[in-house]
């Protein structure tokens, strides 16, 4: 039996964040969000991606479209004044940074209707007309959080000497274990610039992005990625950084995948629909799934319209959204499986 009074409650303070330039605050997750870039990709995610946390994209066939997510996040990381650290086995990590593209200031291909159907009603069958609407082409309302990019202008090389840039240097004809590397030389660099949540208070935050993780080049992926994947997500979790991860997962053992997906804060798939025949989906470059959705420091994850959307590739812009006819058509795909 407690004595009477015994019992006393007190009012927590409000945790306090560091004012770092390119994030904002979650009041639901507590934490501090990065834009991923893509404005309507933010969205998807709750806001941004987590600092501290692992956002996985399982690459479309011929990786072209992860690549380019890549870009935005790392593009993003320079107009924002952020570190970055690349590593890749499949490309150069040097010639990655130099192709990042320049933000833009206006945006003259949007358009406020774009996306939207014309004044003629579809026909469709009567149990598709209770579906409710999906915001098309969705967008973070009331804020100024991420940009465009033009894709035909490259970021100038005197802007990117300005900037905290580490690339992974990795010798090909070295013995040592890349997993290993790429993993010693991050905790060394998060160490050394001052991004280790146990160090003084940081300006800023580095961007981690690995391209291409468990290609043919890096050896005994299946064996070895989930233990890479477990450090990794401990080194962001001890950081202010938050690290994007491409892997070819049609060239993986699913049990992979499946591990992979599940020691990630956010995972989505990307398809490419450029041999699709369908005419339907001919306004869209491809497709994205969200396989996972973080739940950190929150126990109500963020829980979009739907987990299927499409995207179109513009010189200006990567637009995620899902039209009216295409909701039709997963709809249809739903029902017929």
């Amino acid at each position: 039996m407690f004595a009477s009074g015994s019992l006393k409650f007190q009012i927590k303070e409000k945790r306090q964040f560091q004012n770092i330039p390119g994030t904002r605050h979650s009041a639901s997750k507590a934490s501090l969000l990065l834009s991923s870039g893509i404005v309507s990709f933010d969205y998807i995610l709750g806001g941004g991606i987590p600092v501290g946390s692992v956002l996985l994209i399982e690459e479309d066939d011929n990786g072209v479209f992860s690549r380019l997510v890549v870009k935005y996040f790392l593009a993003e990381g320079i107009a924002c004044e952020h570190g970055l650290y690349v590593a890749s086995l499949d490309c150069d990590a040097n010639q990655l940074v130099s192709e990042l593209p320049t933000p833009v200031d206006s945006d003259p291909e949007h358009n406020p209707n774009y996306g939207q159907s014309s004044g003629q009603d579809l026909k469709i069958a009567w149990r598709y007309k209770d579906i409710p609407a999906v915001q098309s082409s969705p967008t973070l309302s009331g804020t100024s959080f991420g940009r465009n990019f033009d894709l035909t202008v490259t970021v100038p090389k005197d802007v990117l000497l300005n900037r905290e840039i580490a690339c992974w240097p990795h010798d090909r004809e070295s013995n040592e274990d890349p997993y290993h590397s790429v993993l010693q030389q991050l905790q060394y660099w998060i160490i050394q610039h001052g991004h280790s949540t146990e160090g003084q208070a940081r300006k800023t935050v580095l961007r981690v992005a690995i391209h291409s993780l468990g290609s043919p080049l890096w050896p005994d992926a299946d064996s070895k990625l989930p233990r890479f994947f477990y450090c990794l997500k401990a080194i962001m979790r001890s950081a202010y950084a938050a690290c994007v991860v491409t892997i070819p997962s049609r060239l993986l053992q699913k049990s992979t995948v499946d591990h992979c997906e599940h020691l990630s804060d956010n995972a989505v798939l990307l398809e490419s629909l450029a041999n699709n025949p369908n005419p339907l989906f001919s306004e869209y470059s491809g497709l994205l799934k969200l396989c996972k959705l973080s739940a950190i420091n929150t126990l109500a994850t963020h829980v979009p319209e739907t987990r299927d959307w499409a995207f179109k590739l513009r010189k200006r812009r990567f637009i995620i959204e899902v039209s009216s006819h295409f909701q039709i058509i997963l709809n249809f795909t739903f029902l017929q499986s």
